[in-house]
């Protein structure tokens, strides 16, 4: 432990044996490893694309819009499953009633692996980053 980076599907995994049990708990917490699991896989993708999130930025918000804001249809969806899954991410960690979080908790899940296939099937150049609009390609700026 700690030689090797996280792998964060093994919060998938997580999420997956957690909703399986019946406590209240166990499936809010499936809920926020599931999100978990898209965020950080999305995270990894825009860093393996040269993005690198600005420092003091909003870490969630910061990766989200870089889908967001995209002009590929597909950053587009992954950025409204990843609201959906954000949005029900904040229910199980802050309202005290959570009505439907059995079914919310399997849709999460679902939506979350749907979101890494998604991922994983974008164009590898899709996210890379931007050259600075007045420098030559693969001119150093500081």
């Amino acid at each position: 432990m700690g030689t090797e980076p996280f792998d964060w599907t093994n919060y998938q995994v997580l999420a997956n044996e957690l909703v399986l049990r019946t406590e209240e708990s166990c499936l809010r917490t499936a809920i926020g490893r599931a999100y978990y699991f898209a965020l950080h896989s999305a995270r990894k993708c825009l860093l393996d694309n040269g993005r690198a999130l600005e420092k003091g930025a909003n870490s969630h918000q910061w990766v989200w819009n870089q889908f967001a804001k995209s002009e590929n249809e597909d950053c587009k969806k992954l950025a409204q499953i990843a609201s959906r899954l954000k949005q029900k991410r904040i229910t199980a960690d802050y309202e005290d009633q959570y009505h439907r979080i059995s079914d919310d908790a399997e849709q999460v899940i679902s939506a979350a692996q749907d979101f890494a296939s998604r991922l994983a099937l974008l164009p590898k150049d899709c996210l890379r980053a931007e050259a600075p609009k007045n420098s030559l390609p693969g001119e150093m700026t500081p």
